[in-house]
């Protein structure tokens, strides 16, 4: 979506009255991937003046919706808006589905122009999906408020036009709104001054000259529900056309559901819907009249029904990945490469006797659900297989050749050439054709033996190789006929080629075998056949890549499973120096990854040519899963070095990959202050490219702020020196960043826009980073700052870390403390101590709270360690006394069913459990003495914040899946890492009082059975207060913002759900395996 397009607030909002209120217009100013995950992200100059970053997908989170894209030059070419006669229509078109060649314009549609009762169909943009939005009658309207004629503005952020308005503060009248120039519409407005009158941007080129002076309603409403989502994609619309062949593609029983107010239900139809009609009529409400060819008529329900499509037709898929993944299920389907088909054009070459289809794209084949396409124009298609594209499929090109020119062929042989009906009824005869031998009536030749195998025909292929036997190996454009069978599919033909002596090693001019076919084609059961056939497993093309390199690069993982199974080498290396798993993780192909790593001859320490292992390419790609399982198989190379000296966190810190760094850090015990070549450590290296979070999580971990690079730079020498983090819109921050809430609950920022340069800045000084320290060039960061407010606010965050109390006052309510954790040792790679770390304050940030009266006071007896104030940081030696002895960090205990602490756990899970079949199996005690001091600490820290007070502590059950067990009690609890079940009462970690309530949660994981998985939880509760959908962390205890309750509930008198921020109030003291049948 290009910056420009005008938007709303959408589905997932939730922040306040950023836009003005519900129904504020607002313009896209910039949007981009901005060094999160799978993190996207829009600016948006609200006409009212606000100016802030939103989120297009994130976590599922929809905060825009597309009001008008006229601003970018989106115009419908021949359609005439039949409300306002617009020639042609600017912006969306709204196309009505029960009347023919109606369309209008989004202001008509707005305008309530036409029957409210007629469905209509969204169209965004010429040659985008159209998409059937509900019916207006009785919809949901909202006011819209913004810059229309007769509002009142003032310049505004983009303002570049001297003193036209009579200087600052100046207000002008909106005229009209207009196009900025002729290659675009909506996006300029002409404005009155004193006198004077000019026109301004309004969007265009992203800019936004003016803002409203007040809020101003325009008189003009809109059907919020009607509009899409800023990157959410369209979902798929087979927009039914007249004379469109269909079949049913419902079971019978969903038919009935189905057809329930849409033209009823018998048992005629039911037997006739599977099989093809013709479209008739299309009814106001959207229903569809089909005819069938016995003289049968039937109203469908839209959603019953699927097209027909034929070998050569032009499709389109679907651009809702959620939605053609679901539709994929049983019908081929989903792998990860197929993310780039969506929303693309392309054409059928072959139609499954199931009536999934295979679509030919961009230089690839692909199986598809029929239900997962529309039909395009042919205009739109993309075939071209691009020579960038080192992936593409090799057999693209020469199967459109073959599968086309046999329909080409196969009309010559139509007795009624001359017939008009029957030329206009192409699409039937295609279908009928594609069913029945394509060599029937003529006489066979040697040459047709690649185009029979291309269609799947084995009669004709075993009578041409009895015929010419002499031609099974015979090639067209380098491609035998055992390619095309195996990159098809065609199992029986490939067994006939092959018990006539078809070669499995022939290479075509790239050197591909029939194996690289088989994978190429997705093609797990061919590879299978082709190597009990002793196709060899290893052999490498012209690039040095075997089979299991493309199914890696394609990220086919029963391929790549089929191929592991059968001894394929996992090491060869490419002409790249890539082995098939460095492929699966450029891409993040997790299916692929999972197979690999279960070889236990996988080699993890080869470098492809970039000099990267499998880690650094993890760690510096993003790819999560790959960094798990390759920390479980290898952890010494977490901290593994490239020639650069860039480790996996480094890698990670400097992309941006927040969840690789606390998995690097956490499962992998990374050593966080180790540093490259250049003398960065992960922090510098995030700081100075803005990565707010990984800077939070870092400090977080005790890294040290104040090293210095091979010039003499810290971290905050880097923030301070790179100018873009304090003013490109990438680097605005949202509201919902920890290190925005913690500077704004220290009084330092109120409402409006902060830049991640602002933040880190403040954020580091805050946590002791020194201002004054010098680099090789004699500079210090004060040096570097630019903005006289920073510079004040820099200082007095210096003096307030430094005890200056007169500062304290200065600074409203800055009595949080700094994030940083107590170490109880220094790691490992400690190097270059100066007096400023030594005597640094290392204190960790979090809220205070004192006891409400209001709250029922819990009492919970903690299992085994003592519950009184503690004394001193904790250390090694204050683990649980009754915990075994460990050699390591680790430990997993097993419980004797007949000793007193099983029974003891075991009583208070069937107490609460209420299910009287459940059955313990195994119950285990979890040490983790990371984890564990971490708890102490956090609990010392609670109770000094309670003035000596004992912090309230209990036993909550929390019930996950088997998958997440090792990672919990590795790393504890995490709702970022795990996934979640819903926030009703604030985005953390929930516990529950009994453990019926974590049943609900409990469950095999993906290896099925039958065995549920709990934890037994100490967690430190603390006060507590109701929680809410929206909170972040917990709320304010008064006005100050710094003195927070300590957890969220679901009903203060008698709370029996309970939700923390912060993981390390937590301890996972045992896990329960039980049977609940």
């Amino acid at each position: 979506m290009q910056a420009g397009v005008r938007v709303v607030r959408g589905p997932g909002w939730s922040w306040p009255q950023q836009d003005g209120g519900e129904g504020g217009l607002g313009t896209l100013v910039a949007e981009g991937n901005w060094g999160t995950e799978r993190s996207c992200g829009a600016v948006v100059q609200w006409d009212c003046g606000g100016r802030y970053k939103y989120r297009l997908g994130v976590n599922g989170h929809y905060d825009l919706r597309l009001y008008d894209n006229a601003q970018t030059g989106t115009q419908h070419l021949g359609v005439i808006c039949d409300g306002c006669g617009e020639k042609w229509i600017w912006g969306i078109r709204w196309k009505c589905r029960g009347c023919p060649d109606f369309d209008l314009c989004t202001s008509c549609y707005m305008g309530d122009k036409h029957s409210l009762s007629h469905a209509f169909n969204r169209i965004t943009s010429p040659g985008s999906p159209s998409v059937q939005v509900p019916v207006r009658y009785m919809a949901r309207k909202v006011p819209l408020k913004g810059i229309f004629p007769e509002a009142v503005v003032i310049r505004g952020p983009d303002w570049k036009w001297g003193n036209q308005d009579g200087g600052e503060g100046g207000k002008g009248l909106v005229l009209t709104i207009k196009g900025w120039d002729s290659t675009s519409q909506r996006n300029a407005a002409q404005v009155r001054w004193r006198g004077e009158i000019n026109s301004y941007r309004l969007g265009a080129s992203g800019k936004m000259d003016l803002q409203l002076a007040s809020p101003t309603s325009s008189g003009r409403h809109y059907y919020p529900d009607h509009l899409s989502c800023l990157g959410e994609v369209d979902i798929i619309e087979q927009g039914f056309c007249l004379g469109d062949t269909v079949r049913c593609g419902v079971d019978g029983q969903t038919l009935m559901v189905l057809q329930q107010d849409h033209g009823g239900f018998s048992v005629a139809m039911a037997l006739i819907a599977a099989r093809p009609g013709k479209v008739a009529g299309l009814i106001d409400n959207g229903d569809v009249l089909v005819v069938y060819s016995n003289g049968g008529k039937y109203i469908y329900n839209p959603k019953c029904l699927i097209k027909v499509y034929s070998v050569g037709d032009t499709v389109r898929i679907g651009n809702n990945k959620a939605e053609v993944k679901r539709l994929q299920l049983g019908h081929g389907g989903w792998a990860d490469p197929m993310t780039k088909t969506l929303g693309r054009v392309g054409r059928v070459v072959k139609v499954l006797p199931s009536g999934d289809l295979r679509v030919a794209l961009g230089g690839h084949i692909w199986n598809f659900n029929p239900a997962c396409v529309s039909t395009a124009d042919p205009k739109s298609l993309d075939l071209a297989e691009t020579s960038e594209d080192s992936a593409a499929d090799p057999l693209a090109g020469l199967l459109m050749k073959l599968l086309l020119s046999h329909i080409i062929e196969g009309d010559d042989d139509d007795d009624d050439d001359d017939d008009k009906e029957e030329q206009e009824d192409a699409a039937a005869r295609s279908a009928a054709r594609h069913s029945q031998p394509s060599v029937a009536a003529k006489e066979l030749k040697p040459e047709q033996l690649i185009s029979e195998a291309a269609q799947g025909n084995v009669g004709n292929v075993q009578k041409l190789v009895q015929l010419f036997p002499g031609q099974i190996n015979a090639q067209q454009e380098g491609r035998t006929a055992l390619h095309v069978a195996a990159h098809q599919g065609h199992i029986d033909v490939a067994r006939a080629l092959l018990k006539a002596g078809a070669s499995t090693e022939i290479g075509d001019d790239k050197g591909n075998t029939a194996l690289h076919y088989a994978a190429h084609g997705n093609e797990a059961a061919m590879a299978g056949l082709l190597v009990s056939h002793r196709a060899r497993v290893n052999s490498r093309n012209h690039a040095g890549r075997t089979a299991l390199h493309l199914a890696a690069r394609k990220g086919y993982g029963e391929v790549a499973r089929t191929l592991c199974e059968h001894a394929c080498d996992v090491n060869t290396q490419d002409s790249t120096k890539n082995s098939p798993i460095h492929d699966a993780i450029a891409e993040n192909y997790e299916e692929v990854i999972e197979a690999l790593t279960s070889v236990k001859t996988l080699d993890l320490e080869r470098q492809n040519e970039s000099g990267f292992t499998p880690l650094q390419l993890a760690a510096f790609k993003g790819s999560k899963l790959a960094v798990q399982r390759i920390l479980a198989k290898s952890p010494k190379l977490v901290d593994e070095q490239k020639s650069d000296g860039f480790a996996p966190l480094h890698l990670a810190a400097y992309n941006g990959r927040l969840d690789v760094v606390h998995i690097l850090i956490k499962q992998g015990r990374s050593a966080v202050n180790a540093r490259t070549c250049g003398g960065q450590t992960a922090l510098m290296l995030a700081a100075g490219r803005g990565h707010v979070d990984v800077v939070f999580l870092l400090v977080r971990e005790a890294c040290k702020l104040d090293v210095e690079d091979e010039g003499g730079n810290t971290a905050l020498h880097l923030v301070l020196k790179e100018a873009d983090l304090f003013s490109t819109d990438c680097h605005l921050l949202q509201d919902d960043s920890t290190i925005v809430q913690i500077l704004r609950d220290s009084g330092l920022f109120g409402a409006g826009s902060i830049y991640a340069g602002e933040a880190l800045a403040c954020f580091l000084v805050k946590e002791g980073a020194n201002l004054r320290q010098t680099n090789a060039r004699g500079k210090a960061p004060f040096d570097y700052i630019l903005k006289p407010e920073l510079r004040k606010t820099l200082t007095k965050l210096e003096k307030a870390y430094n005890g200056d109390e007169e500062a304290e006052e200065e600074i409203p309510k800055a009595k949080s403390q700094p994030v940083r954790d107590v170490k109880a040792k220094e790691d490992s790679d400690s190097t270059d101590e100066d007096d400023h770390s030594t005597i640094r304050k290392n204190r960790r940030y979090s809220s205070s709270s004192s006891s409400s009266s209001s709250e029922e006071d819990l009492n919970s007896e903690r299992l085994g360690a003592g519950k009184g104030k503690s004394q001193g940081l904790p250390t090694s030696e204050m683990l649980p006394t009754h915990w075994d002895h460990m050699s390591d960090y680790f430990k997993i205990v097993e419980l004797h069913n007949g000793s007193s602490e099983f029974r003891k756990v075991s009583r208070m899970f069937l107490k609460t459990m209420e299910i009287k079949n459940a059955v313990i199996k195994r119950i285990k005690r979890v040490q983790n003495e990371e984890l564990w001091l971490s708890f102490s600490r956090r609990r010392q820290f609670m109770e000094r914040r309670s003035s000596g007070e004992a912090v309230r502590e209990m036993l909550l059950f929390h019930g996950t899946s088997k998958d997440m067990v090792e990672p919990i009690c590795l790393q504890n609890f995490d709702w970022r890492m795990g996934g979640t079940h819903g926030n009703k009462y604030g985005k953390g970690c929930y516990f529950g009082r009994d453990a019926r309530l974590a049943h609900r949660y409990a469950s095999a994981g993906k290896a099925g059975g039958t065995t549920c998985h709990m934890f037994v939880v100490s967690v430190l509760v603390g006060r507590f207060t109701r929680g809410y959908s929206s909170y972040l962390r917990p709320p304010s205890r008064d006005d100050t913002k710094t003195n927070l309750y300590d957890s969220c509930v679901n009903d203060v008198n008698d709370p029996t759900i309970f939700v923390i921020f912060e993981s390390s109030q937590a301890y996972p003291e045992y896990i329960i395996q039980y049977r609940a049948d």
